[in-house]
């Protein structure tokens, strides 16, 4: 009965006069679940009528531990997946204070979930932190100037600014660049 479904095999059993035994299951890369991968007595033996035929069913291949890839950059980490038997799924980006960007953020299944051998691994990749938004020269003469606006923070201008009416800021000195163009090349 080896290849076949339990109930199937049962079936076969008892129509040849014999009874189902113990059943058991191993993991098998090769026999699909569910069905008998070996038969104790073995077919072909002479048994008495009303013997028990014991199984061993497939649970299908052994489940592969998800290893924990957060905070690995993205070549380390699909190396790991891929070394533990998985597939690299989906790769998805998403801004984090708490994770330099590159690195991974988040992972599904998470780690430490079992899975069958070939499964794909989504990764959530950082971005670095959200950027500051700056919108007006106002915000822009904050940095460096206001601590919630330090001169290594993340920045991004989102309109052109112009700086036109900042001639009489700071007793007419006017707005103070951060810094100051000198043909292609900024001086700071």
């Amino acid at each position: 009965v080896t290849g076949m479904a339990e109930s199937d095999a049962a079936a076969a059993l008892t129509d040849a006069g014999l009874e189902l035994g113990g059943i058991d299951e191993e993991f098998s890369d090769t026999v699909p679940a569910g069905q008998v991968i070996r038969q104790d007595p073995a077919a072909g033996a002479e048994v008495p009528p009303g013997n028990a035929v014991a199984l061993v069913l497939s649970a299908g291949p052994q489940p592969v531990v998800v290893p924990d890839v957060a905070g690995l950059e993205q070549a380390e980490a699909e190396s790991a997946l891929t070394d533990a038997g998985l597939a690299v799924g989906g790769i998805t980006e998403a801004h984090s204070d708490a994770v330099p960007a590159g690195q991974v953020v988040s992972q599904d299944p998470a780690a430490g979930c079992e899975v069958p051998p070939g499964s794909a691994v989504a990764l959530v990749l950082s971005l670095g932190p959200e950027p500051t938004r700056i919108a007006s020269i106002e915000e822009l003469q904050r940095i460096g100037n206001d601590p919630n606006y330090p001169l290594d923070g993340y920045y991004v201008l989102t309109q052109d600014l112009d700086a036109s009416d900042t001639a009489e800021w700071k007793d007419g000195l006017g707005f103070a660049p951060i810094g100051t163009w000198i043909g292609n090349d900024p001086a700071v």
